[in-house]
């Protein structure tokens, strides 16, 4: 070895500051961020996300005339072989002319996306919310445990309608099962989300990447 050749450290400070941009850069990458929401979802069932099969993302405006009249509203799409698409849904919030922020996932919404239609993009599932409609002559609280038995949290309701928070992403096969094991069930179904629609020429969906 040359004794005049520099020799170069590894400090504990060199290290420390190398992980930190190591984890920072990962959780600037969106399909990083959306899998911890995704993730962070299913912790409460003890399931974990499957790989990534595909990532896209998708644009949802309403337009009215020739004025988009909400904020734009991105939608991040993961596919992971599950009865939905991961959906999670990030506004453009605009300060100036622009979003120095965007993508902001501090208030992403996550959402069960059916299928990659308009229709399905537009008017996604709100993730792990069902709605229950229960037969007659069923005590509340027989159809409260029968629920909760299934793996269903936040039961809530009385008489014939109920809702109830299940795993995301595989709300079809639950609402399924439901109906199968339980007497008491005449539907289940997934939650949806809800647009104004009283103007033209409507909600847009563009494929964005």
């Amino acid at each position: 070895m040359d004794r005049n050749e520099p020799v170069h450290l590894t400090t504990q400070a060199d290290l420390m500051r190398a992980a930190h941009a190591k984890v920072k850069d990962d959780l600037q990458s969106p399909e990083k961020r959306c899998r911890a929401i995704a993730q962070k979802a299913l912790d409460d069932f003890g399931a974990k996300l499957p790989p990534t099969r595909s990532f896209e993302l998708y644009l949802v405006q309403g337009v009215s005339g020739k004025d988009v009249i909400f904020p734009p509203e991105f939608i991040f799409l993961l596919d992971v072989g599950l009865d939905a698409a991961v959906g999670v849904s990030v506004y453009w919030q605009a300060h100036g002319r622009g979003d120095p922020d965007f993508p902001d996932f501090s208030a992403a919404t996550l959402r069960s996306v059916l299928n990659r239609s308009s229709t399905g993009i537009i008017f996604p599932k709100i993730a792990g919310e069902l709605m229950i409609v229960v037969k007659t002559g069923y005590k509340d609280s027989d159809v409260k445990a029968g629920l909760e038995a299934e793996g269903l949290k936040n039961v809530q309701g009385s008489d014939f309608f109920w809702t109830g928070n299940c795993q995301p992403f595989i709300e079809q096969s639950l609402c399924k099962k439901l109906e199968a094991d339980l007497p008491f069930v005449k539907s289940a179904e997934q939650n949806g989300v809800a647009r104004i629609v009283d103007f033209g020429p409507g909600w847009s969906c563009v494929r964005l990447a």
